[in-house]
């Protein structure tokens, strides 16, 4: 579950007319004779190709370290991760379950039962000379780095390696996995309730069988362009097409010693050997053992807590480091990072946005209003002015939409609060 495109999340049905109707605008190839209906298209599974891959579970870390070394590069890549819903809203929860595949094995590995992120899968994600193939596989790579301060190195975007190998597709970079595969696996990817299901939880065998089939499709498309390739006589390097995660972040401790997975957050998803660039994300959260940062929504932190609230100007709290908000389960060092600036240091948004990235390059408004309410929404034990609050985030319109029931609960509560006894 990669963070694709919406049409590459719907249901099967939706994603099969979506496939449909993407290949009747025109993202098929010009050679072709005829249009493959959708609703024809047999469903994908590894089981159908020769030689069937075995596949490999595992939520143990040594034996993750010990299967990843068995599988040899290229390699289908993907992602999983559950859901929870607060409100009418939607949060993504750290990755739990990453894939990858050869043409001999596919292997599962489920990151939300270890109590560390295994150095040797860590290894072969940040490796240059291993080639991850996947769609959206940039916004995979950047989620790896905003849960666990990984650098993804040599990512190729499947759009981007069509767009390289076949002179007659006309997609875009980035092309959603279901349409691809169906372009040119002529097959279409199942995906019903279970994309949306729990991967936290031991995997059952629909699990098995749909995380296995979105990594082992990935290697085939892939195998597919290849081939075209060389019958159209183009010479394709698919180092040159992929991409790394790269980017710098100042440190937000003088003590990680609560760092599990040891990197170098750096920032920045760039093509090789392109000066243009994607926007890099934001710094990573500290890699915490899964002992002490298994809950990212826990039931005590829901969106209408008790939240301090105050109508005054708190002065700085010394105790508040970027060292000890890591350790709290849920909140990422960024957003109190950004909620000290805002609440302690009463430093201006557009100053924020500078001071946690850079002046070249600040944050987005909304990503820094998005920060400090998610602060306060995890941590209850925090302190802030509701009319302070109210008029950060109505300052950008999507976070007020995104926030307005919460934003109109925590009035309620100060207003009670003020009227009390």
């Amino acid at each position: 579950m990669t963070e694709k495109t919406t049409s590459d999340k719907g249901v099967a049905k939706g994603a099969a007319k979506g496939v449909a109707k993407g290949i009747a605008k025109g993202t098929s190839r010009k050679t072709r004779s005829t249009i493959v209906r959708a609703e024809e298209l047999p469903l994908y599974t590894y089981k159908d190709y020769t030689p069937q891959p075995c596949v490999v579970y595992t939520r143990n870390e040594d034996e993750a370290n010990d299967f990843i070394q068995l599988l040899k590069g290229p390699l289908g890549f993907d992602m999983e991760w559950r859901f929870s819903f607060r409100g009418k809203g939607i949060i993504q929860r750290p990755t739990a379950l990453i894939q990858f595949s050869d043409e001999k094995m596919i292997l599962l590995v489920q990151i939300s039962a270890m109590p560390r992120f295994p150095q040797k899968v860590k290894e072969v994600i940040e490796s240059p000379d291993v080639i991850k193939i996947g769609a959206n596989i940039g916004g995979d790579g950047n989620k790896l780095y905003r849960d666990f301060g990984i650098l993804p190195k040599s990512l190729l975007e499947l759009g981007a390696l069509a767009k390289t190998a076949d002179s007659a597709f006309t997609g875009r970079r980035v092309h959603a996995l279901a349409k691809t595969v169906a372009l040119y696996e002529k097959k279409t990817l199942g995906k019903g309730p279970v994309r949306s299901s729990n991967w936290e939880a031991v995997l059952s065998e629909k699990q098995k069988e749909y995380a296995a089939s979105d990594a082992h499709c990935a290697l085939m498309v892939y195998k597919r362009l290849m081939k075209i390739a060389e019958e159209q006589n183009c010479v394709v390097d698919p180092r040159e097409v992929a991409t790394d995660i790269q980017g710098s972040v100042s440190s937000l401790s003088d003590k990680p010693s609560n760092i599990s997975s040891a990197s170098t957050p750096r920032q920045k998803n760039q093509v090789v050997g392109s000066s243009s660039g994607i926007t890099p994300p934001a710094a990573p959260p500290a890699l915490l053992d899964r002992a002490e940062n298994v809950s990212t929504a826990s039931s005590s932190s829901v969106a209408t807590s008790a939240t301090a609230v105050s109508n005054g100007t708190a002065l700085p709290r010394d105790d508040l480091s970027e060292s000890s908000v890591a350790k709290q389960p849920g909140i990422s060092a960024q957003c109190l990072r950004a909620y000290n600036l805002w609440h302690y240091q009463q430093v201006p948004l557009p100053q924020i946005c500078t001071q946690l990235r850079s002046p070249e390059n600040p944050l987005k408004d909304s990503t820094v209003i998005n920060y400090i309410v998610r602060a306060l929404q995890f941590d209850p034990s925090l302190q802030y002015s509701i009319s302070r609050l109210k008029e950060l985030v109505e300052m950008d319109p999507w976070a007020m939409r995104r926030s307005k029931f919460w934003l109109a609960a925590q009035e309620r509560r100060a207003g009670l609060q003020n009227s009390g006894p």
